[in-house]
C-alpha cells in the first residue's frame, strides 16, 4: 500500500517560464547563426569570385563626393555604399555583413543577400549590358554563407554549440519544474 506520494515537480511554474524560457533560447540560436555568418564572409572561405568580378569591383562605379572629389561606389542604386576594393567574396562593401538583425521572427539581412543563397541567372539590364555583356543569361552558382545545409541541418561549424543550447533548454525546463520542498 502506498503511504505517500510526494510531487517534487509544478507545471504551474513551468507555464508560468516557458515563454520566457524559449526566447531567450531562440534568441541564443540565432545569434549564433549570426555570428557564423559573419565568420564564413570574413573568413573568405567561400566560392572564389571570377576574374570578371574581381575586375568590376576594382573598376567599380564612381559619383562625386560633397567636396568634389571621385569615389567608387558599389551600387546605383546606392550611391553611398563605398566599395571597399576586397577581392573576398561578399565583402564588397560589408553591407550584407553589417545588416544581420535579430528580429521577433527569425534573422533579417539585406535583401541582396538572398541572391547569394540560390543559383541565379545574370539579368539583362543597363548594368550588366555595360559591365558584364558576355555574362548576361548565365547562371552564377550559390554562396551559402550560412550555417545551415541546404537541407535545413546545421553545419559542422555549429552544430556543437547547437547541441549545448540544447543542453541549457532542457535544464532551463527542468528548472522551470522543480519544485521547491
Amino acid at each position: 500500500m502506498i503511504e505517500k506520494i510526494e510531487i517534487t515537480f509544478s507545471f504551474d511554474k513551468l507555464a508560468k517560464n516557458i515563454n520566457k524560457i524559449l526566447e531567450e533560447n531562440m534568441f541564443a540560436r540565432k545569434k549564433i547563426i549570426i555570428e557564423s555568418a559573419k565568420d564564413i564572409i570574413n573568413s573568405g572561405r567561400l566560392r572564389k569570385n571570377k576574374k570578371s568580378t574581381i575586375l568590376l569591383k576594382g573598376k567599380g562605379l564612381e559619383r562625386k563626393n560633397k567636396y568634389g572629389s571621385k569615389i567608387r561606389v558599389h551600387s546605383p542604386k546606392n550611391p553611398k555604399s563605398i566599395s571597399t576594393g576586397s577581392t573576398k567574396p561578399l565583402v564588397h562593401t560589408g553591407t550584407l555583413r553589417a545588416s544581420f538583425k535579430i528580429v521577433d521572427d527569425g534573422i533579417k539581412m539585406a535583401k541582396h543577400g538572398a541572391y547569394h543563397l540560390n543559383d541565379y541567372t545574370i539579368a539583362d539590364n543597363w548594368f550588366t549590358r555595360k559591365f558584364l555583356k558576355g555574362a548576361i543569361g548565365k547562371t552564377v552558382k550559390a554562396r551559402n554563407f550560412l550555417p545551415i545545409t541546404p537541407k535545413g541541418n546545421y553545419s559542422k561549424s555549429i552544430k556543437k554549440q547547437m547541441q549545448k543550447i540544447d543542453e541549457d533548454l532542457y535544464k532551463g525546463i527542468k528548472r522551470a519544474m522543480t519544485r521547491s520542498v
